[in-house]
């Protein structure tokens, strides 16, 4: 279900973004795709049986998106899918708390804040987050936390992706519907729907 409610929620905002700029409510509905999409990060992290291959299909999905990502918004950052493959790197390093990897993590998070990825290293706080907190209410606390450390770096509405965490925080208590979905749908949507978007935005 929370895989359902990403793509949904991300296709309104990247909707509003390309052909309805002044309607603020589609952002704001977008904003609560992203915490989710990180959120399923560390839960793949943990469930993966290879971890290689997992980073392997963020990287090829991040590596096809790319062009049509920059075409569709006509900006030059790297796609989330690489923002999220970053992260991912970071989930592992962060498994042994030893120096070397602490010092590596430091460097993708600083490399992550240059702003030429998309979210930057807001995304590793989120993601970490996700991974070592497991109160309810002190997820939704530290998401707040961050959304306030980055208050000037985003838009005003992020601070409403908090509404991510909150359906997160619901779900795992809460027994939200069964819907099983595809693995192979939710692997290439992403690339599909800016690909359809784009399309679209030719045409019109």
């Amino acid at each position: 279900m929370l895989e359902i409610i990403a793509m949904a929620t991300m296709l309104i905002d990247h909707i509003g973004a390309v052909f309805f700029p002044e309607q603020v409510f589609l952002r704001i509905i977008g904003r609560i795709s992203f915490p989710i999409y990180c959120f399923l990060l560390v839960r793949g992290f943990h469930h993966t049986s290879s971890f290689q291959k997992y980073l392997q299909r963020l990287i090829l999905l991040a590596v096809v998106s790319q062009p049509i990502y920059s075409k569709l918004f006509g900006i030059d950052k790297l796609n989330i899918i690489f923002t999220l493959a970053v992260c991912l790197i970071i989930l592992k390093l962060m498994e042994e708390a030893k120096i070397q990897h602490i010092i590596i993590s430091i460097l993708l998070t600083i490399i992550l804040a240059t702003g030429f990825f998309e979210y930057g290293s807001y995304a590793v706080l989120m993601v970490l987050i996700y991974r070592f907190i497991k109160e309810p209410y002190m997820i939704l606390l530290a998401h707040a936390a961050a959304n306030f450390a980055y208050f000037f770096y985003f838009a005003w509405f992020q601070q409403l992706s908090i509404l991510g965490s909150i359906i997160i925080v619901w779900s795992l208590h809460e027994s939200f519907p069964e819907i099983k979905i595809n693995r192979m749908l939710y692997r290439v949507f992403y690339p599909f729907h800016l690909l359809c978007l784009l399309g679209i935005k030719a045409l019109v």
